[in-house]
């Protein structure tokens, strides 16, 4: 589960992930479960760099995903 806030104190939004394995290796688990949470960071760290009309585009795209109305979205 990801939870996300705003810190107006910091001007920050704050991240909290809880991840718990139902199933499969523990080797794998702790393997790639660091793995996947960097690559998150990444794209954190990423989407601050953007504008706000980057963020726009991004989050009309989201809707159309979701809303299951999806047409080309490659690109």
């Amino acid at each position: 589960m990801l939870s996300v806030r705003f810190r107006p104190d910091r001007g920050v939004f704050q991240y909290h992930l809880t991840a718990r394995r139902h199933s499969g290796d523990q080797q794998n688990w702790k393997r790639l479960t660091p793995r996947f949470i960097g690559s998150l960071r990444k794209q954190l760290l990423m989407w601050r760099i953007l504008s706000r009309q980057e963020h726009s585009q991004y989050a009309e795209r989201g809707e159309r995903l979701f809303s299951g109305n999806v047409s080309s979205e490659c690109g």
